[in-house]
């Protein structure tokens, strides 16, 4: 997996290009052309809501899924996900807006057993 253009730390604020981090669960199931398969994922949850309204974000983001990528460019992002995970790289940056991409064959699997409300934990 591959995570948000800024990898590190919590999700905070639209925009930030985090990956959030915590207990959800999936709320939507989505075929497209240009994520292949998403999976909603119910970013933001309640902890979330308190932690920017007490640091006084208004606007802590949305639309986070686990998702593919158009099928043109499945073989490189494939390819992106085993050097990240080799090399660290997926450390320091990632391809998303700060959600989890997956290649298409893994999110294809993902997608075809995992049903709407299923628990989703994000860890570091």
């Amino acid at each position: 997996a591959t995570f948000g253009a800024n990898p590190v730390g919590q999700k905070e604020r639209e925009g930030d290009e985090r990956t959030p981090e915590g207990v959800y669960h999936i709320s939507s199931k989505v075929e497209s052309d240009r994520f292949y398969r998403f999976l909603g994922v119910s970013y933001p949850n309640a902890e979330d809501l308190a932690r920017t309204r007490k640091l006084g974000i208004d606007k802590p983001g949305g639309g986070i899924g686990i998702h593919g990528t158009k099928p043109k460019l499945a073989a490189l992002a494939r390819a992106w996900i085993r050097l990240s995970s080799v090399t660290g790289l997926g450390q320091v940056w990632g391809p998303t807006d700060g959600c989890i991409g997956l290649s298409n064959d893994d999110v294809a699997k993902l997608y075809s057993i995992v049903l709407v409300g299923t628990k989703v934990s994000i860890v570091p």
